[in-house]
């Protein structure tokens, strides 16, 4: 909302790209949460006042034309391709899980730290994180956490084609935000 309006204010136009299937579809507001009614405001103003709509998918672009009747919605996918069946091109001699994000509080790496532990007696299974570190403390948290666990690696940032190499073989991807 307020983007869109400073766009307003200044001649300016306004993209905006959707980042989660939950902000293309109205949802019900409890009366006494009253900074998330502000918050729902503000999204809703700017989904309705951008001159364009990014969308990641077709089924986002539908979600957005009737819960809010834009007009005006592209469909710009995600850059990583799409799985689609295909075999992996190296099997790893381990499974491998994967998570891949920045590593900072709102990410909650020490969730997957958690779900490693609960396998760290298993030879046949690798936890493996990628992601630069953004918050110093919350990087140094998730060293310590790993030091102990032989199933775990953290390779620190990453290229997007090393990301697509670590997916290429991975039998399961962790969001834990």
């Amino acid at each position: 909302g307020i983007a869109a309006w400073y766009a307003r204010l200044h001649g300016r136009q306004m993209v905006w790209r959707v980042s989660s299937d939950r902000h293309t579809r109205r949802a019900p507001l409890t009366w006494w949460r009253v900074h998330e009614r502000l918050e729902r405001f503000m999204l809703e103003q700017g989904i309705r006042r951008a001159d364009l709509v990014l969308a990641q998918t077709e089924a986002q672009r539908r979600n957005l034309a009737s819960a809010y009747e834009c007009a005006n919605v592209a469909v710009v996918p995600n850059f990583h391709p799409p799985v689609t069946g295909r075999a992996a091109s190296v099997r790893p001699l381990r499974k491998r899980v994967v998570w891949i994000a920045n590593v900072k509080r709102l990410k909650r790496p020490l969730k997957f730290v958690r779900l490693a532990e609960r396998f760290r007696d298993r030879t046949d299974v690798e936890f493996v994180a990628a992601g630069a570190v953004q918050e110093a403390d919350v990087g140094a948290e998730l060293r310590a956490a790993i030091e102990p666990l032989p199933n775990f690696r953290f390779l620190g940032a990453c290229t997007q084609a090393e990301c697509e190499a670590l997916l290429d073989g991975a039998v399961a991807l962790v969001n834990t935000s």
